[in-house]
């Protein structure tokens, strides 16, 4: 990176910070830290009035259900089984970490990325339709997230091996 940025990072120009390799990887640090609390900035700012529809558009109730339903309630259960059946099958390891596996299964039951209404807004393709999608959605998270997440620790408790 020195090379690239020896023309353009000596003391009077903007970039001269980057050339003291004590400071990059501090200032690398710093930036990922404050992505979450500005997603869910931008959460709040797409679902806080609600699910409004444009004028003219129609979100079936059974559509919304069907989504809910695949999302939060198929998805998990077919996380739950890839998983069980990645460990009986030995892909795991001998006696793989229980955190691991924990995570493996959750990530199947999250409801979907904020995201997507990004890319419906780039694209300028349904962004009241996947905003109302996720409206409901993240609603029916806070009752199907926990639900998972006991399921899944019960799972951990009788069927993974623990390392002793």
């Amino acid at each position: 990176m020195q090379p690239l940025l020896s023309n353009h990072a000596t003391y009077p120009s903007p970039l001269h910070i980057l050339s003291n390799r004590a400071l990059l990887p501090a200032a690398s640090a710093c930036f990922p830290q404050p992505l979450i609390p500005i997603l869910l900035l931008v959460l709040g700012a797409n679902l806080a009035n609600g699910p409004q529809l444009a004028n003219g558009a129609h979100l079936p109730p059974l559509n919304v259900a069907g989504v809910i339903a695949s999302k939060l309630i198929l998805s998990p259960l077919i996380g739950l089984a890839v998983v069980l059946s990645a460990q009986k099958l030995g892909l795991l390891g001998v006696a793989p970490d229980p955190l691991a596996v924990l995570v493996m299964m959750v990530s199947w039951s999250t409801p979907t990325a904020i995201l997507v209404h990004s890319l419906a807004l780039v694209h300028k393709n349904g962004e009241d339709e996947v905003s109302a999608l996720l409206f409901y959605e993240y609603l029916a998270a806070a009752l199907t997230l926990p639900l998972c997440s006991a399921l899944y620790l019960y799972v951990l408790g009788c069927c993974v091996p623990h390392v002793a």
